[in-house]
């Protein structure tokens, strides 16, 4: 597939969400040239949840759970992830992350971190609570990982700024309660077939 501008890319994107298992429209989309003039300049910002929260004020959903995993503003958090006999060290970094300069359709992964595995590499990661479904929730965040390689070296520079050594080669992770991937089951068996495929 040929895209003339980066809206027409994104929205081919956004368009695949609904798509229920069409892997092949997937991977298409993946190995598209991404069209325009669409990488940031840089990227401000402090560290941890970006947002000041009122005092008392019980943060619930998504928000709540990309605060649990930023931890306080101005602050890096370190976390484990288990996956089987697997564990990785993960460095939770940025709040909102900003992939492209466009602001209209403008492409924000929930948090960016460092994922320990083979050394220090990016790691994009989509919050989901009740929105959607898992096939939704890995089509975001494929189109936030497709970006972000596209534009590695430099995301890699600005995660240096804190964490030294930290390489090319984006991940991407998709957190949601167990209970968002077994509403949908059928979504869910065809979002591992993607994988194994």
């Amino acid at each position: 597939m040929k895209y003339q501008t980066f809206r027409e890319w994104s929205r081919a994107w956004t368009d695949a969400r609904k798509q229920l298992w069409d892997n092949k429209l997937i991977l298409d989309l993946w190995s598209a040239n991404i069209p325009g003039d669409w990488r940031r300049k840089d990227w401000q910002g402090c560290w941890g949840y970006r947002k000041i929260s009122k005092k008392g004020a019980e943060q619930k959903g998504e928000k709540g759970t990309e605060r649990e995993l930023l931890g306080e503003r101005g602050t890096l958090r370190l976390l484990r992830l288990k996956r089987n006999e697997h564990e990785y060290a993960i460095i939770s970094a940025y709040h909102n992350f900003p992939l492209t300069k466009i602001k209209s359709g403008q492409v924000v992964s929930d948090v960016l971190g460092i994922v320990l595995a083979d050394g220090l590499r990016p790691l994009l990661v989509e919050v989901k609570v009740n929105a959607n479904d898992p096939w939704y929730a890995l089509v975001e965040c494929l189109k936030q990982v497709r970006l972000a390689r596209a534009d590695d070296s430099r995301i890699c520079k600005h995660l240096n700024k804190v964490v030294t050594k930290v390489e090319e080669g984006v991940w991407g992770l998709v957190v949601a309660p167990a209970v968002y991937f077994s509403k949908k089951k059928d979504v869910l068996r065809n979002v591992i077939a993607f994988w194994t495929d």
